[in-house]
């Protein structure tokens, strides 16, 4: 589908739907939010909420994304109401529901900052190459979190590698990431089995990271991160009573349960949230108390030797890789800690 010419695109692009938000909207058509680094809630209309200018470009090729996004996100509200009335979608609307899910994903501002990370730097830094003191900056201002000198080192690495290689535009990512979540992305979310929970009680909350690949936690959780192709779950709130599971295994949809559920659903959206969650107004109370740590890390950073085995079983070092993984949760820890 060829962009349109036109070079006057929206200024400000949604990366967390108003279709998608408005479940959770009171009858004054506001949602309540907290972001990360507080403990206040606020109320907002969801024009005010999840947006950010330019995100999807300028000219011609941004509004032509806006468009197509807007055709998705009509259908939106009666693809959620079959979901929730019937447990399962199918056919063409099955193929809308996955590939919503995974534009969702490709557009959040944790994915996008990940899959531009070394634009953004390059950008950031103006010397070449670039510092390694610039990377730590880099790291501490963007990423969100203070590394360690082998993260530092990691970083500065593949930047200057990627830079070398030359670097794709943040829009050139930006489309590369569209093409991969519908392409790529959106058939294994339709062909995983899907599950509809409902509680009768509106109490589950959604964030700026609606679809959230999930399993138990572990140790691992310390040294690397989870994907939506090998995560036990990936789980979206389809509303304050309602949500959406995919998984490789058979079970029966919907299934009703009890609202304790939903607060442990919500206890992990606190922590899986990348700058804020949103609940329904009237039952801001829990959210206001929730343990919310001030910062969750985008994407980190390490490097060490590959390990090789030799014909004869023998394992020998070889040369360094570097590893690039997303915290599945922060550290659980309280505003202000």
């Amino acid at each position: 589908m060829a962009a349109p010419q036109s070079t006057d695109p929206p200024k400000r692009h949604h990366y967390l739907p108003q279709t998608y938000q408005r479940a959770w909207c009171d009858s004054a058509g506001h949602v309540a939010v907290r972001r990360r680094g507080t403990s206040r809630v606020f109320e907002a209309n969801p024009l005010n909420v999840g947006a950010e200018s330019h995100l999807y470009g300028k000219g011609a090729h941004a509004l032509w994304r806006e468009r197509n996004f807007g055709l998705l996100e009509e259908e939106w509200p009666a693809l959620r109401t079959e979901l929730m009335s019937t447990g399962h979608v199918n056919g063409r609307e099955r193929q809308m529901v996955a590939t919503f899910i995974a534009l969702q994903v490709a557009r959040t501002r944790e994915h996008l900052l990940r899959t531009t990370v070394a634009a953004e730097l390059a950008d950031f830094a103006h010397e070449r190459p670039v510092t390694k003191e610039s990377v730590r900056r880099f790291i501490q201002q963007h990423l969100r979190h203070d590394p360690e000198d082998i993260e530092v080192d990691a970083a500065w690495s593949l930047t200057n590698y990627e830079i070398s290689q030359g670097v794709p535009t943040v829009d050139q990512a930006f489309s590369i990431s569209m093409d991969i979540a519908v392409r790529q992305m959106a058939p294994m979310f339709e062909n995983l089995h899907w599950r509809i929970e409902r509680s009768e009680e509106p109490v589950l909350w959604t964030s700026d990271r609606a679809v959230m690949p999930w399993r138990p936690p572990s140790e691992r959780d310390t040294y690397e991160g989870v994907g939506y192709g090998d995560a036990d779950e990936i789980r979206m709130p389809l509303g304050p009573t309602a949500m959406l599971i995919a998984e490789r295994a058979y079970s029966a949809s919907p299934k009703k349960v009890p609202a304790t559920r939903f607060h442990d659903y919500n206890r992990d959206i606190a922590r899986q949230c990348y700058q804020f969650i949103i609940c329904t107004p009237g039952r801001r109370a829990r959210l206001e108390h929730t343990p919310l740590a001030d910062r969750r890390a985008a994407i980190r950073f390490h490097m060490g030797p590959s390990v090789e085995i030799t014909p004869d079983g023998t394992e020998v070092s070889g040369n360094d890789v570097i590893h690039t993984w997303v915290p599945i949760r922060d550290n659980g820890a309280s505003p202000g800690s």
